[in-house]
């Protein structure tokens, strides 16, 4: 499992570079910090996911994993909106770096399914 989500984070890495790289290419610095601030956004999101499912899988701080999960959509909601308030955001490069995040699961998908 743990290697499934090292390959996830190492893919998630390369996918940042190469859109970073789009984004200075196409657009300039505010587009690639633009890119950068969606992938962070994505990184914590999932990690705050992953500490609380595993939480609740063994079975400790099951009441706190629950509010992490609560909270993490919150944050997320009010990040966003400062975000969309900013003039110098690109929701375009957010948005793909963001959902870049499907690459990466449709990649893990096919690596553990060859393992099976």
């Amino acid at each position: 499992m743990m290697n499934l989500l090292k390959r996830g984070l190492i893919i998630q890495g390369a996918l940042l570079v190469v859109l970073v790289a789009a984004a200075l290419t196409f657009g300039g610095v505010q587009q690639a910090v633009s890119a950068v601030l969606g992938s962070v956004i994505f990184l914590v999101s999932l990690g705050a996911m992953i500490w609380s499912i595993f939480s609740i899988i063994q079975k400790k701080f099951i009441a706190l994993a629950g509010l992490v999960i609560v909270l993490k959509y919150l944050f997320l909601a009010l990040v966003l909106y400062w975000m969309a308030s900013q003039p110098w955001i690109s929701f375009l490069w957010v948005a793909l770096e963001s959902g870049s995040v499907a690459i990466s699961a449709a990649v893990l998908t096919l690596a553990a399914r060859e393992k099976i």
